[in-house]
């Protein structure tokens, strides 16, 4: 384990309680959630311990009852509620409705941080900009339309070309408002007390929202200057909503946080902005237990660590509601605090975190298939209610199936599939390189611009393979957007994109056969792939829905995507598991859903860092659905002393004349262990007195516990005296 220093801030957390010693985590740095009268004195308990501290703060809720009742300014400003067609306001919690970020609430919120800033604060952290698709009703909406669109109003609902203009309204008053924030804050930081004054997003995943029916300008902040960096907000909470597979509806949590985490690597991908990714030992629904907790968390823990680009976490939002909080609640099950070896396993985890800063990163098998995203994907979540494909299609709508078709069939076959934000392919010119395939599809997203495709088919013409996937019954194809609104006119981005390609009559020809078959997947697969320039353009013209509800659609899309392949000599192997090598790290997950899923057998020189018992092991077995989180012994560089894994932080290891020394630091109610290389034999001092060890000869290593202590355990670890 290497060690760094705290000013990286590689791990944090929020909490919005005083300091406590109970659910100090020993993180780099804190962050203090929530704006109101004890904001300053919450600060300054944790600055007291010596800790960086930031502030997280609402952005589209939050305690602004005195914006809202009219303190601010005299006016009050209830019409800035997000409200629904129905009249009603959306509510986050009773009598605290979602926000219209108006000019208004802009200004309010800008003079309430000036005096954050005062107290010291170096970083703002803007809590989740979210916009619901099913709002834009409040007469503050209807104001902001008429001075972007100069225009009445039009109902959301009325038809597609009315809710995607709301969507993308929605998207840019909360761009428009956290540029004029974030630019006004750190001038004012910088022109008063010399700071520069860091300001970051933590948002929920592209995925999550799109899912969900949230509009954020996600993508569109990587183009305001002000914004340093974000927090990818992704837990169990959002990675257990269930999804659609061969027709099956459920929770996939691994999965589902894969692919979340994997869209909000690629939103910071060739950029200089800085990305966390969070997790949550619980979750928002104080139902569940312990065990679900745990197993869940586990998961997603896992799913963030094949995306090696990311090194930086925010490891627990909330540290008091876990290591205080008793669970289930609201329940017939009694509430019980938290399990001992849950706490430890949570503090080895957080420690290990610290280390996941690797150079030497790979996928054992198979290359990573790129299947594009958009924010545009969180434009058309509503359908008017009298919209023919809305009928039709209701239940792949709701279940988002038309993404998670594209990427379950390979997922399912151990095929590791990572979204990309399709707004980076025309943003940075190298943005694909890493990529040998991507798949498309319009069917539920839109390009922002044509130039979009001018970069898509430079990756082509140079040796990609882009496999498009839709039959354009999708509506949304008919808004007024700029595929149909220039001198020449196009059906669908799709058709300007094989334009683009120099495809459209082949393609047209190609859609003519096939609708010749009786059964439209027996069919020769090679008729659907195109060369062009040094790569090939395959096209599927399905709704991609499909791939997720039945097996067989699903079964053509993977056969397609190995054939059009192999043309390129990439072959792809279906695998019973995932494995990534991050360092000395294995980090792996087994599908259960394949007919062949079985238990992984692992050979080697094993530490399993998910169990604080850390023993060595030889053979590792790994069910279908479970995860590891493996230290590769035999990866592990030739030095005298290292510590490989610890429930407790420590931050400097001094030598000693026979050995060396440190002090770790822990909550005094949690049992630690310690994991350490030691080419010596060696005893174990804790606080001036030998401790039982256990010890693996051939592999160098010793294992021993100890109680926390937050001020710190003056651990030593000498070599043994040799008795005359």
């Amino acid at each position: 384990m290497k060690f760094y220093h705290k000013k990286e801030e590689l791990t944090g957390f929020y909490g919005s309680t005083f300091f406590k010693d109970n659910y100090d985590i020993k993180s780099d740095f804190m962050v203090i959630y929530g704006l109101n009268d004890t904001t300053e004195e919450r600060l300054k308990s944790w600055k007291n311990q010596g800790y960086s501290v930031h502030l997280m703060v609402g952005i589209s809720w939050g305690d602004y009852s005195d914006y809202l009742n009219g303190k601010f300014d005299n006016i009050k400003h209830w019409d800035s509620s997000q409200t629904d067609r129905d009249g009603k306001m959306i509510l986050h919690s009773p009598d605290v409705p979602y926000i219209v970020p108006t000019m208004s609430f802009t200004q309010y919120l800008t003079q309430k941080l000036y005096k954050i800033i005062d107290l010291g604060v170096s970083s703002i952290f803007f809590e989740e900009p979210e916009f619901w698709a099913s709002s834009g009703y409040s007469p503050a909406f209807k104001q902001e339309w008429e001075i972007f669109y100069h225009e009445s109003w039009q109902p959301p609902h009325l038809n597609v070309n009315t809710q995607y203009k709301a969507s993308k309204l929605k998207a840019f008053l909360f761009k428009r408002c956290l540029d004029f924030i974030c630019s006004s804050l750190k001038s004012y930081a910088k022109s008063i007390y010399n700071i520069d004054l860091k300001c970051y997003i933590a948002t929920h995943s592209l995925l999550n929202y799109s899912h969900w029916g949230i509009i954020s300008p996600i993508s569109m902040f990587m183009d305001v200057g002000s914004i340093d960096g974000f927090v990818a907000r992704i837990w169990s909470g959002t990675a257990r909503t269930p999804n659609i597979f061969k027709g099956i509806r459920k929770e996939r949590t691994f999965l589902t946080a894969m692919l979340e985490y994997g869209i909000m690597q690629e939103l910071t991908a060739k950029s200089t902005r800085e990305m966390w990714f969070m997790h949550d030992p619980v979750e928002d629904n104080p139902s569940l237990d312990w065990s679900d907790y745990s197993e869940n968390y586990l998961q997603t823990v896992t799913a963030s660590l094949f995306h090696p680009d990311v090194y930086k976490y925010i490891i627990c939002p909330l540290p008091e509601r876990i290591f205080e909080g008793k669970y289930p609640l609201k329940t017939n099950k009694p509430a019980m605090p938290i399990p001992a070896v849950y706490k430890s396993t949570l503090l080895s985890v957080f420690n290990q975190l610290r280390d996941m800063k690797q150079t030497n990163c790979e996928w054992e098998g198979n290359p990573v298939i790129g299947v594009f995203m958009s924010d545009s994907a969180m434009f058309q979540r509503n359908y008017p209610d009298c919209e023919y494909y809305r009928m039709a299609y209701g239940d792949m709508i709701d279940s988002f199936s038309y993404f998670y078709g594209l990427c379950m069939p390979f997922l399912q076959a151990g095929i590791p599939c990572r979204p990309l934000q399709l707004e980076n392919v025309s943003r940075f010119g190298e943005y694909l390189n890493n990529y040998k395939i991507v798949i498309l599809s319009y069917e539920f997203l839109k390009p922002y611009k044509m130039e979009i495709h001018y970069a898509l088919l430079d990756y082509v013409l140079k040796g990609g393979i882009i496999v498009y996937v839709g039959d354009d019954s999708d509506p949304f194809k008919d808004v007024d957007e700029w595929w149909n609104s220039g001198s020449v006119k196009y059906s669908s981005p799709a058709d300007h994109l094989f334009d683009v390609f120099k495809l459209s009559k082949r393609i047209k020809s190609f859609k003519e056969k096939i609708a010749k078959y009786s059964n439209r997947l027996n069919r020769p697969f090679s008729e659907g792939i195109f060369s062009v320039g040094k790569g090939f353009c395959a096209v599927f013209p399905e709704n991609p829905s499909l791939c997720a509800y039945e097996e067989t659609f699903g079964d053509f899309l993977k056969k397609l995507v190995y054939i059009a392949a192999d043309r390129k000599d990439i072959v792809f192997r279906e695998n019973k598991a995932f494995i990534f090598n991050r360092g000395p790290y294995k980090i792996i997950s087994v599908p259960n859903e394949s007919a062949d899923a079985e238990t992984l057998r692992l050979s080697g020189r094993y530490i399993n860092l998910f169990d604080i018992k850390y023993e060595v092991e030889k053979i590792v077995l790994i069910d279908p659905g479970q995860n590891a989180l493996l230290y590769d012994l035999s990866k592990k560089t030739d030095i005298k002393f290292e510590i490989i894994a610890t429930c407790a932080r420590v931050d400097e290891i001094k030598a000693v004349e026979n050995g060396v020394e440190f002090f770790a630091k822990a909550p005094a109610d949690v049992c630690c262990s310690l994991c350490a290389f030691v080419i010596f034999d060696a005893d174990v001092v804790i606080n001036g007195e030998n401790v039982p060890v256990i010890r693996n000869e051939s592999e160098n290593i010793i294992v021993f516990s100890f109680d926390g202590c937050p001020s710190g355990t003056h651990i030593e670890i000498l070599k043994k005296t040799k008795k005359k």
